[in-house]
């Protein structure tokens, strides 16, 4: 029997991608940007795909699934914010998800992150498992070893002339065709005014690979 796995604040799916390749999960996606629905559901064919407030979703269904996966915006807890002295609050939407998990849910859970300029103050705070893998902050209810080896920037945010990449709608889709997890996925075709940043922050496939594995690994010596 398929393990039924929740997939939140979808954007365009990469985090998913192992998970569905393996054909041993029922996936079903969360975003609540219509115009990223018809793209998710091109390049995850049978998989469920739902319009609508992660956290309503959440919170009214998470009983039904075996493993829940979410990766809330994290624009408030990047390091770049910081560099460039944006002083705003950061979001804690992740630890919240923690919490009600941890109290009220029985599913395995990864809730993942950029990896946030307050990093050196939380890890101080709170005692709780965590790991870092490329430039992502996870959180999960088992083991995920660290491995800052995966991931490399250099390989995935979009660049033109050594300058980031905003305009060139072009790049973005010679970009995507080299990537599987976006292979499917015609930028030119997305209504949104920052398609680069969908693109960068789309999970690099040898991160989402690398968790996919100690998922299965864990489950794996769980049933030995």
């Amino acid at each position: 029997m398929k393990t039924k796995a929740l997939f939140l604040f979808a954007g365009l799916g990469g985090y998913a991608y192992p998970f569905y390749q393996s054909g041993e999960y029922d996936i079903t996606f969360v975003e609540n940007n219509e115009n990223i629905i018809t793209h998710l559901q091109k390049q995850y064919p049978g998989a469920k795909v739902i319009c609508g407030d992660a956290i309503e979703f959440l919170e009214e269904n998470h009983k039904d699934f075996g493993l829940i996966y979410a990766s809330p915006p994290c624009v408030a807890n990047s390091r770049l914010n910081a560099l460039v002295n944006r002083e705003i609050l950061p979001s804690l939407l992740l630890y919240e998800i923690k919490i009600f998990l941890d109290y009220y849910g029985n599913a395995d859970y990864v809730i993942e992150n950029t990896i946030p300029y307050y990093y050196n103050i939380i890890k101080d705070y709170f005692n709780f498992p965590y790991s870092k893998v490329g430039r992502h902050f996870v959180l999960s209810n088992f083991e995920i070893k660290t491995n800052l080896k995966l991931g490399s920037n250099k390989s995935v945010l979009v660049y033109h002339k050594g300058r980031k990449q905003s305009r060139s709608t072009k790049t973005l889709c010679e970009y995507a065709k080299l990537r599987p997890e976006l292979s499917e996925i015609d930028f030119s075709k997305i209504k949104h005014r920052r398609r680069e940043q969908l693109y960068n922050n789309t999970m690099e496939l040898d991160v989402s690979t690398y968790i996919f594995e100690q998922y299965e690994k864990g489950n794996c010596s769980e049933n030995v």
